[in-house]
């Protein structure tokens, strides 16, 4: 097999086209690199690359602040202390880093293609014209002269300043990931994608040699730092996400507002990944999924804080439909997002414990609203018979808004509780309610033929077209009653039928005994004209309507 110099070094001329070939002299080889890296005094420094795997401090930082601690760490320089002229070399170098870093965030344009006139640019220059892509293959090189061969003897020096470039290439590659989302920043977010390519491509070939024989800062890891990376700036994009919605001003409360925003930003940033980023990463990196499950943990995490304060139950609700409608369907499902993002393997947005504990406060609100609203309407029903108010007239027809009012409110709540809670079971108690209504219904209907009000015929046959309403619903197979509540609700609704038909036989039959010359002719236009609406035949009045 191939030694790991040898094939790197085949590798190194033959792809990446340096002067020279395998052949050459591996002092000459290096000589040439070491003309064209140009490198900067000795510098000792403390690894970048160990102090960005603080991930806790991380966190916290933004793009401004993480080069401040990248600055920082480079103070860590391990010189002789109390020299003061190497102290003072020191903080000089350190202010030409500063400096450099500055100019190349002010620099954030694309890379500039030199023209085939133009000199070729050392790792500073190719640094500060943000070809990522060619800085780090000069690094490479330079990598390669000093370590590939035991017939080299490098320095320490040599080393130090290697170890230094690294870092601040790894510290340049992480300002152009922080500025992924800039659209003026893809063709050097390109070119780090390349280079963190190559990068994982060199730790791999390191990793089949001895530890001691490595370079210090070997493995750079530079994929895991991306992925790290980009943890670190979904949360931040999330954290301050988009507060000038003006959409999200419609809601109610606060807390409504900032799921609706999380949302909206979960939305609008995946589609800036599927077309802009998408085209930077290589296949490999599968990044609108990765992006994807970024994004929904992060909405995930700040819904699980959420849901675990004290939210009201309109905010439940909202809660509950952001997980089961909006997010899955309107965001997840959006036509631009299905086909790149694999919604499937996200998982729940919410812990099974959590979920529970939003669906037990949002059934127990709709099982009082149910509650609420049949009472309201029953008071108001029976208050009209009180007052002995007469029913409108409609089409010469008398008529009540009482079943109108009250099956649309329980049908919507039905329907709302199958939807966000996906449970047969906790339907069928909503409309348990019903079998209770429909008792008080009667007995107060028998209270009111007891009283026999003036208007008492109007309210009856006004009455007679709500319960035929409740009938029909009830006896629906689409509408999700338990059997034994379908069958105890359409046995009230028949006793409230029979209680208005006997109401108004009795009322026949006591006219028959006065009027018993009559014929029956005679005495049906009389009642004709008592109810100008009834749509009751003579086989009505004489046989029990089935």
């Amino acid at each position: 097999m191939m030694s790991f110099s040898k094939a790197r070094k085949e590798d190194v001329c033959q792809i990446t086209g340096i002067e020279g070939t395998a052949d050459e002299e591996p002092k000459e080889q290096c000589q040439k690199e070491k003309n064209k890296m140009k490198k900067p005094n000795t510098l000792k420094i403390k690894s970048l690359i160990k102090h960005r795997k603080n991930s806790k401090s991380e966190a916290a930082l933004t793009s401004e602040t993480l080069l401040e601690v990248d600055l920082d760490a480079i103070e860590g320089i391990a010189y002789s202390p109390g020299d003061p002229q190497v102290e003072c070399q020191k903080q000089k170098n350190i202010g030409k880093i500063s400096a450099k870093i500055k100019k190349w965030q002010r620099n954030s344009k694309s890379p500039e293609t030199p023209t085939d006139n133009a000199v070729e640019l050392d790792f500073n220059g190719n640094l500060e014209q943000n070809r990522l892509a060619e800085a780090q293959q000069q690094l490479l090189e330079a990598e390669e002269c000093l370590f590939s061969s035991k017939e080299v003897t490098r320095g320490k020096d040599e080393e130090d300043k290697l170890q230094m470039d690294y870092e601040i290439f790894i510290l340049r590659l992480r300002l152009v990931i922080q500025d992924s989302f800039i659209e003026d920043n893809q063709e050097t977010l390109k070119s780090a994608l390349i280079s963190i390519v190559k990068e994982e491509a060199q730790d791999r070939r390191w990793a089949e040699v001895a530890a001691d024989q490595r370079p210090i800062w070997r493995p750079t890891r530079c994929r895991q730092f991306h992925d790290t990376l980009l943890q670190i700036i979904v949360e931040q994009r999330m954290k301050n996400a988009d507060e000038q919605n003006n959409l999200a001003d419609n809601l109610s409360t606060s807390l409504k507002r900032e799921v609706f925003r999380l949302g909206k930003q979960v939305q609008k940033d995946l589609l800036r990944v599927v077309r802009n980023l998408r085209e930077c990463y290589p296949p490999d990196f599968d990044i609108c999924r990765l992006y994807a499950r970024l994004y929904h943990q992060a909405f995930s995490t700040r819904l699980q804080e959420f849901s675990r304060s004290n939210i009201s139950s309109e905010e439940c609700l909202y809660i509950l439909s952001w997980i089961v409608e909006y997010y899955p369907k309107d965001v997840l499902k959006y036509k631009e997002l299905e086909e790149h993002i694999n919604s499937s393997s996200l998982g729940p947005l919410l812990p099974e414990e959590d979920l529970e504990r939003l669906e037990k406060q949002y059934f127990s609100y709709k099982e009082n609203e149910i509650r609420k609203w049949l009472s309201n309407a029953f008071e108001k029903e029976v208050k009209k018979w009180s007052d002995d108010i007469e029913p409108e007239l409609m089409d010469g027809y008398y008529f009540s808004n009482f079943a109108l009012d009250v099956l649309p409110l329980v049908d919507g709540a039905v329907k709302d509780v199958n939807t966000l809670l996906s449970s047969e079971d906790k339907a069928w108690s909503l409309l348990n309610q019903l079998d209770s209504f429909f008792l008080s219904y009667k007995t107060s209907l028998e209270k009111l033929i007891k009283r026999n009000p003036e208007n008492i015929p109007k309210t009856l046959s006004a009455n007679l077209d709500n319960i035929y309403q409740f009938r029909d619903y009830v006896q629906k197979p689409e509408h999700p009653f338990s059997e034994d509540t379908r069958t105890a609700c359409l046995s009230t609704l028949a006793d409230l039928k029979n209680i208005c038909h006997k109401y108004f036989l009795s009322r026949i039959h006591t006219e028959l005994k006065v009027k018993n010359k009559k014929s029956c002719a005679v005495t049906i236009i009389i009642y004709q004209e008592i109810l100008p609406q009834s749509t009751f035949s003579i086989s009505f009045f004489m046989l029990d309507d089935q």
